[in-house]
């Protein structure tokens, strides 16, 4: 029985699971359909989650002293930030003054490094005959 043909369902606006079961059913296996029925069910998904959740405010009989803690609080964070600011500060400009002695070795070492190189040309430019080392 593997290799008998096999009857095919004539595509039509009654779905193949309910022609199987001999039973109405809500699911369907049209295409377009399930592409409808996801599309719709998404757009529900994503209203749903963008609707705004509650914001509840502090509750208080007296709004001075709610505007004064507030305030209070607000001074607190400046101040806060100020002297963090401050520190950031002081830690840039030491950091900014040992850069110029890095700078001055990694120059002197590279001069130091290739005057073989270029320093018979020098000699020979400034006026020595031979600067080159007699064998």
């Amino acid at each position: 029985m593997a290799f008998v043909p096999q009857k095919r369902f004539a595509q039509s606006s009654t779905s193949a699971l309910s022609v199987l079961s001999n039973t109405d059913s809500s699911i369907s296996t049209d295409r377009r359909a399930a592409m409808k029925d996801m599309f719709a069910a998404f757009t529900v998904i994503a209203a749903a989650s963008s609707v705004p959740q509650l914001a509840l405010a502090e509750v208080s009989d007296d709004t001075s002293s709610s505007v004064a803690a507030i305030a209070a609080r607000s001074a607190a964070a400046n101040e806060a930030a100020r002297v963090k600011a401050e520190q950031e500060k002081a830690k840039k400009e030491k950091d900014a003054g040992s850069g110029g002695i890095l700078v001055g070795t990694a120059l002197g070492g590279g001069l130091l490094l290739s005057l073989p190189f270029f320093l018979p040309n020098l000699l020979r430019l400034a006026g020595f005959n031979n600067a080159k080392l007699k064998k």
